[in-house]
């Protein structure tokens, strides 16, 4: 009598066998492996391809799954809500994020120092800290910045878009208030209130 048990050596699959027969459909382009055939949908990131437009403002997207998600937008739905604070989001995702301000939960943690981070985007941020990665540069004078808000408010020095400031005294132009109070104090003034 044959054992039909769990114990059974024939039932046995190691975690490798598993994981490379659940992933048998891989990207011809870059080698990645997916599950499922309906994940090479992948591939359309290397084509740019985008089938699925938005019938409002003609957005275009890789996937269909990626075109509801966005009508929702339009639509102003809010299906997920907070079991907390009662705070409604369009994506389930954006659901399980905010819900960390509530749990206190940080689970992207970073391997440099002993922060920690409710998103992952978040910590993809500071991470340029330590590595001194400044992926956004600027077209027109080649500088670069470690986050793309920098990289926007040194956009509007070349576009002279945003507020302006400026000096009475010398005429100089600044686009943050606070760098014009800084300016005043060092460069017109003797006063130095930080030794």
């Amino acid at each position: 009598m044959t054992s039909q048990g769990c114990g059974s050596s024939s039932d046995v699959v190691t975690n490798s066998q598993r994981h490379s027969s659940e992933k048998r459909f891989k990207c011809t382009v870059c080698s990645k492996r997916f599950a499922r055939a309906g994940h090479l949908v992948h591939s359309r990131i290397h084509s740019g391809e985008k089938p699925y437009q938005c019938h409002v403002c003609d957005k275009a997207f890789r996937s269909s799954g990626n075109l509801s998600c966005h009508v929702k937008v339009h639509s102003g739905e809010e299906p997920f809500k907070c079991p907390v604070c009662d705070k409604t989001f369009r994506h389930t995702g954006n659901l399980k994020e905010h819900t960390r301000i509530h749990t206190g939960e940080r689970p992207f943690k970073c391997h440099h120092c002993d922060k920690a981070f409710r998103t992952s985007s978040a910590l993809s941020c500071h991470i340029r800290i330590h590595t001194g990665e400044k992926p956004y540069k600027c077209k027109v004078c080649d500088r670069a910045f470690s986050q793309s808000g920098d990289l926007n408010r040194h956009i509007r020095l070349h576009t002279g878009g945003g507020p302006v400031h400026k000096c009475s005294v010398c005429n100089y132009c600044f686009h943050h208030f606070s760098h014009l109070q800084v300016h005043k104090r060092l460069v017109h003034s003797n006063r130095r209130p930080h030794h």
